[in-house]
């Protein structure tokens, strides 16, 4: 294998026909400006290749799909490995994924506890009893030491699954048992033949649930006894049957029985009690009885409860698996939360009264508005309340009778009709109409812990699964490393218990020894690879995250940094790893961990391949390559390629700013936040998850920057308590506020604006086109050109999301998705428009010599330009304001699925600061707007904030980057640490104020950039 990766004639995108040779197995970071080609030659032109060539390998039917996978715009490559992209595109985030389940550690843990978890009774709370046969044969001989008294062997015949008045499957039971030898019935203390209840031909019992009886009449109770009616008489043994039965006594099949002077100690005796032992759990389904000395002692295969009748079968992984129906809680069906109808949602506006329409649901197509409210109107006569007054005049009786129904049933409630129509519709219209008045609650079944009782019975060391997923990865890391199972071990022990296991009997009869030898040999390796699992995680300082938290709930830095973690813990050698800034979500302190776990897969023989911008990350890299020199059009270009000096010393932003001739400088700030000059924003009691009850003043008509380490409770402050709070305020949002006292300040505010990472669409028909709006000012200057009026087409024939103009054939989506199934869906160029997503009548018609899909293909700087006399002040505003936050070389139809959640971001915000209302008072969150930024970029995103600030308006963001936050008016910073030893505030105030504070990471970390 040669030692490098040698790429000839890069063409991807913007990527000018490169060529260059990186070498394998190093660590590699790939840097330059925002859209320079960096991840157009890291994942559509290395990784693409790679896995195209991967799948060109695999037989069968697997090995065709390779046809699906265009090649790299390349004219060659030589020197790749099977490749692994860890990036921030196609991630499946879903309720039911976790961090256990991405991690694996779920599946060892539910492997774990299915061979050594005690399950207990889930109504008595006791530990469940279960025997083996060896163990059972070994308890009657304890029981015959300690009882010189006669042992009888007994086998339950009250067993299911025999139904009422069906004496036939009880008739074979008794029949078989008697053709095999056994003789003799025992009820209470009296033995009794099996001839006596098969006479006349038949059984004369039959069988209620587990109690064997016959019915005389009607009135009679159920007995167990010889029917007299086919016996022909009532003896005295009918009596005392009648009587044992009535007070409790139980039929038991004899199997045999064990005197004073017998020794079992030759083989044939001891065969002769184990056949016993057999045939008695043989004909009492799994269960055994010893009666000795007026005792029963009862042994069952299965586990089973000693105070009642729960029996559970044998435990298998698939029983702790919330995704499975044998592990997952019935009510909520593994979610842990249930879909509930909020009162509030339903009747928004508590001003109108039920006449005028109050109740919102009823006014929709899919339900009978009338219908309803004639029956609800005489529930309104029948209770004593009006339909014609504002609902905030009703009393709260008479919203509890509208909402819930009455007790007599002639009134379902709004609620409950609304939920048994969710749950019976086929619908999903109606399901997704319903959904706008439901919210998430807790489910009242498993109480979010997303299994069944059965599930949560089973316990290790006094410790249910829940009790271990609920336990911060750092401190489970701990419990498990000192488990004695994991520090004792050793490998040498192994091959001697494989020995022992062999030597186990044939039939069965092994020593309860070596079957605890047989657990521990299969627990050492599932604990070992819980700890080495725990233990990266805990390195990369995600120790803060509970093996149960929702993926859905996760950041995308964390997201991206379990999938790493995932990948060292395979130890896999020999593979080119791909990734996207790993740094994204990091606080400085952090970085040195994520780079020594980077390079510890290097040393596996690897190649690691970095997207990178952080200076850290870059100077410890084995070798840089720098993308550029501009973006777009003007990048794609390698400027400097070489270890950390080579790119020091060359002419691109990056060497000037690792040199130090370019830097982000900190502006004096004239007025003190602190005096107060604007007003607070308060949050009093914010106790949401680990945050400790704190009181939080953000300055008004500032720049304020959250900081603290990851899970410190930066997000749960911003986004689950104020951002939650305000939607709700502003614009009647269903999300409910985390836990918090009280928030004030609220008033200063005319709106509030979150721009968070996530998605701007999810299909390619979505770009920044369509999210800003700008595609309206573009389809009406074509509906102006002669040939659209000459045509007679209107501005929608120029969409692509409508038929008319579109290509049919991709449905205007410009590609054809073909799904993988193992791997991330492709998308292909249709084949009959070729991607330009219109049909050729549509294309026909030209602005300026360009057609709507080549005006599509512009980037928005080039787009700027085009435009530039159209006369359309509001798209040019648009445009420029693209420019503004570093997205110039954005593509403007390029999809949703091909941008990352920085560039997302930025798209939401150039939308927001377009728009024509610009007059203050607004807040605007965010969440690390320099995802995906080179510091050049970050110096334009960081003038746009502070002209947001300048304009009245409130920036609030949770950000990483020193440069951004030293320019930032003032800092919350959060910690200590993450997880249940973070969630207050360590320092505030002014970048310099924070600096002076030695328990704050942040403030140490300013303190050196201020010095320069």
């Amino acid at each position: 294998m040669k030692q490098v990766i040698k790429i000839q004639g890069a063409r991807t995108h913007n990527l000018k026909n490169i060529s260059l040779e990186i070498p394998r197995n190093k660590l590699v970071v790939l840097t330059g400006l925002s859209g320079s080609g960096k991840s157009s030659l890291a994942f559509d032109t290395i990784y693409a290749e790679a896995q195209r060539r991967y799948l060109e390998n695999l037989s069968g039917d697997l090995g065709k799909m390779a046809n699906f996978k265009s090649s790299a715009e390349v004219d060659g490559i030589e020197g790749l490995s099977p490749a692994i992209a860890i990036d921030q595109k196609n991630i499946i985030r879903t309720p039911r994924s976790t961090v256990g389940t991405m991690t694996e550690i779920y599946d060892y843990l539910r492997l774990l506890f299915s061979k050594i978890g005690t399950p207990h009774c889930p109504e008595c709370a006791v530990p469940l009893i279960k025997f083996s046969p060896p163990e059972i044969f070994n308890e009657i001989i304890k029981i015959k030491k300690n009882n010189p008294e006669k042992i009888l062997i007994l086998s339950p015949i009250s067993q299911k699954p025999f139904a009422v008045n069906r004496i036939e499957p009880y008739n074979q039971f008794l029949a078989e048992a008697k053709s095999e030898g056994f003789s003799k019935i025992k009820i209470a203390e009296n033995i009794y033949p099996i001839d006596e209840f098969l006479k006349n031909g038949s059984i004369p019992f039959t069988v209620n649930g587990s109690i064997p009886f016959t019915v005389n009449s009607a009135a009679d109770p159920p007995n167990f006894l010889p029917n007299s009616e086919k016996v022909g008489r009532v003896d005295e043994k009918t009596s005392s049957v009648r009587n044992a039965i009535s007070n409790g006594a139980s039929p038991y099949l004899l199997i045999g029985e064990i005197f004073a002077f017998d020794t079992i100690e030759n083989p044939e005796e001891k065969a002769h009690l184990k056949e016993m032992i057999n045939s008695a759990l043989k004909y009492g389904r799994g269960k055994a009885v010893i009666h000795c000395n007026g005792k029963n002692f009862i042994f069952t295969v299965r586990y089973s409860c000693s105070r009642c009748d729960f029996v559970s079968e044998n435990l298998s992984p698939k029983l702790f698996s919330f995704n499975h129906p044998l592990g997952a809680c019935p009510t909520c069906t593994g979610l842990g939360l249930v879909l509930k109808i909020s009162p509030d949602l339903i009747i928004p506006n508590k001003k109108l009264t039920l006449a005028e329409g109050a109740i919102k649901p009823w006014m929709s197509s899919w339900i009978s508005w009338a219908d309803n409210f004639h029956i609800l109107k005489s529930i309104s006569e029948k209770f004593n309340f009006s339909v014609d007054v504002p609902i905030s005049n009703l009393k709260r009786e008479a919203m509890d009778i509208i909402m819930r129904g009455e007790k007599n049933g002639g009134w379902k409630g709004v609620a409950p009709a609304l939920e048994e129509k969710y749950r019976e519709t086929n619908s999903e219209f109606v399901k997704s109409e319903i959904e706008q008045y439901m919210v998430k609650r807790l489910c009242p079944a498993c109480l979010g812990k997303r299994l069944n009782s059965r599930a949560l019975s089973v316990k290790i060391a006094g410790k249910s699964i829940n009790d271990f997923v609920q336990t911060p990865i750092k401190e489970l890391y701990i419990r498990f490393k000192n488990h004695p199972k994991h520090s004792k071990s050793k490998k040498a022990d192994y091959p001697a218990l494989r020995r022992r296991l062999r030597q186990g009997e044939p039939d069965g009869f092994a020593d309860s020894r070596t079957r605890l030898d047989s657990a521990r040999l299969v627990t050492v390796p599932i604990v070992k690879e819980i700890v080495s699992r725990l233990e990266i995680i805990s390195k990369i300082n995600l120790g803060y995250l509970t093996l149960s938290r929702s993926s859905d709930t996760l950041s995308a830095g964390e997201v991206e940094r379990l999938r790493l973690a995932a990948q060292i813990s395979a130890s896999l050698s020999g593979i080119l790893y791909v990734l996207d800034e790993p740094s994204i979500g990091l606080h400085p302190r952090d970085n040195e961990k994520i780079i020594k776990m980077l390079l510890r897969l290097r040393d596996l023989d690897n190649s690691v391949l970095v997207v990178e911008h952080e200076e850290a990350f870059i100077r410890a890299a084995d070798f840089v390559v720098d993308i550029g020199p501009g973006a777009g059009k003007f990048g794609g270009e390698v400027v400097a390629i070489g270890k950390l000096k080579d790119i020091v010393k060359s002419r691109g932003f990056t060497g000037a700013y690792l040199s130090g001739k370019l830097k982000i400088t900190r502006e004096k700030k004239k007025v003190d936040p602190k005096s107060g000059k604007n007003g607070f924003l308060e949050i009093f009691g914010a106790s949401e998850f680990n945050l400790k009850n704190i009181d939080v003043k953000i300055p008004i008509a500032k720049l304020v920057c959250l900081t603290g380490v990851s899970g410190s409770g930066k997000s749960t402050l911003l986004d689950d308590i104020l951002g939650r709070y305000l939607s709700k305020y502003f614009y009647g949002a269903k999300a409910e506020a985390g836990k918090h006292k009280k928030i004030s300040g609220v008033e200063n505010f005319k709106k509030v604006i979150r721009i968070d990472q996530s998605p701007i669409g999810r299909t390619p028909r979505s770009n920044a086109a369509t999210y800003t709006g700008l595609f309206n000012h573009i389809r009406e200057i074509f509906t102006a050109t002669k040939e659209a009026k000459k045509q007679g087409y209107r501005s929608g024939h120029f969409s692509f999301n409508v038929k008319g103009g579109r290509c049919e054939s991709c449905k205007g989506d410009g590609m054809k998705k073909i799904e993988m199934y193992f791997l991330s869906d492709v998308y292909l160029p249709c084949e009959e428009c070729g991607g330009a997503r219109y049909n050729e009548d549509t294309l026909k018609v030209k602005y300026r010599e360009k057609n709507i899909a080549e005006i599509l293909d512009l980037s928005a700087e080039e787009a700027l330009k085009f435009f530039s006399g159209s006369g359309d002040q509001a798209l040019l505003n648009q445009l420029a304001m693209l420019l503004k936050v570093g997205l110039g070389y954005l593509r403007l139809g390029q999809p949703a699925t091909n941008l990352s959640g920085g560039e997302a971001q930025r798209i939401k915000l150039a939308t927001e600061l377009s728009r024509p209302e610009k007059q203050g008072a607004t807040l605007y969150i965010l969440d690390e707007p320099t995802v995906g930024l080179h510091p050049e970029d970050m110096r334009n995103l960081l003038n746009v904030l502070s002209e947001l600030v300048e304009r009245g308006n409130t920036v609030l963001l949770i950000e990483h980057n020193l440069d951004i936050i030293k320019n930032a008016d003032w800092i919350i910073d959060m910690g200590p640490e993450g997880g249940d030893k973070g969630g207050e505030i360590v320092a505030e105030g002014t970048p310099e104020q924070v600096a002076k504070i030695k328990k704050s990471y942040t403030g140490q970390f300013l303190k050196k950039v201020l010095k320069h």
